[in-house]
């Protein structure tokens, strides 16, 4: 926002605004990804076997997506481990590139994945209980809803079950019923590209379960380049599914460009660009609102975050320390 180029702020130029916006993006899909997961460790801890795959392999990947298109903005700096912010880009990325390795590789997560993608397929057609399944995902989105304690009973396979993706059903009913409601007057035109986008991931999950019941299961087996790519792909319509979800249990406490939706329709679109390479480009409005709303978090000292979390820098110690009745000791 400070350094010139062209006669512009980089942040100005369009190529590293939109690269910046795209990241930001990326870190909110990752939010939703993540939170939920973690959540999900106290309501269906029994499907934590392909939910710890999905987040170890899928969002630590994206988060190195982000990092090494961050690096082409930051230009020379990137390389730089003292004079430039103290280094704290580079620290940053040699750090956060440990992750993806830790508690096994992305390849040993994805395969650990795929061995459970057959039975993932035949299970969402067969839920009967479908108040149960609405319960629990309450139970993981609804951020204000408290946690019941962690009770052990971890397990090698699921059965069968993600209520994340097999709860994609009653999110589009649930959104159909949304379009209808009063208060959502306004945002028709929003709610409407949400509707689109999850019929189109409801296709997605359909077509690769056709695909998964043609396939060999010696092809899943002998680890198969298309075994890796279906797992990638699902990883995708997991995210995609927790982002709305996140959106439809939360849409009244986490402020207004939460709400709105601009973000989920543009977090949507770039999840289902992996394969529906052919979707149709977003409108530049839904961009520059993300924008705006990434300025604002930076301005105020704010997590970028669906939860915008204060952080505790100076210029916030201060803004607190004028708080009236609101001491602050260092």
């Amino acid at each position: 926002r400070h350094r010139q180029l062209y006669g512009k702020t980089v942040f100005a130029l369009p190529h590293a605004n939109r690269v910046m916006v795209n990241a930001f993006l990326v870190l909110l899909i990752g939010d939703c990804t993540s939170i939920s997961i973690a959540r999900s460790l106290h309501v269906v801890h029994q499907q934590f076997s392909v939910l710890s795959a999905i987040v170890k392999s899928f969002v630590t990947k994206k988060m190195e997506d982000v990092f090494n298109d961050l690096s082409v903005i930051m230009g020379a700096r990137f390389y730089f481990r003292e004079e430039h912010d103290w280094g704290i880009f580079q620290k940053a990325f040699r750090d956060n590139g440990v992750i993806s390795v830790f508690d096994g590789s992305s390849i040993v997560n994805l395969y650990a994945l795929i061995l459970q993608l057959r039975q993932l397929a035949k299970a969402r057609t067969k839920i009967k209980d479908r108040s149960a399944l609405e319960s629990r995902l309450e139970s993981i989105f609804d951020l204000d809803r408290p946690l019941p304690p962690f009770t052990g009973g971890l397990e090698l396979f699921s059965r069968g079950c993600n209520d994340i993706v097999q709860g994609l059903e009653l999110a589009l009913a649930r959104l159909q019923t949304l379009r209808h409601e009063k208060n959502c007057e306004n945002n028709i035109e929003i709610i409407d590209r949400i509707i689109l986008l999850t019929s189109n991931l409801l296709s997605e999950v359909e077509q690769q379960e056709n695909l998964l019941e043609t396939m060999p299961i010696e092809a899943q087996h002998d680890r198969s380049f298309e075994s890796f790519e279906l797992a990638k792909n699902y990883c995708k319509l997991h995210a995609a599914a927790a982002c709305l979800q996140m959106w439809i249990y939360n849409r009244h406490q986490l402020g207004d460009f939460f709400a709105t939706g601009e973000w989920l329709v543009l977090c949507l679109h770039r999840l289902s660009l992996g394969f529906r390479p052919d979707c149709n480009p977003m409108p530049s409005a839904y961009f520059e609102t993300v924008e705006r709303a990434m300025v604002d978090l930076y301005e105020t000292d704010k997590m970028f975050s669906i939860v915008p979390i204060q952080l505790a820098t100076d210029r916030a110690r201060q803004a607190i320390s004028k708080t009236p009745g609101f001491a602050v000791s260092c």
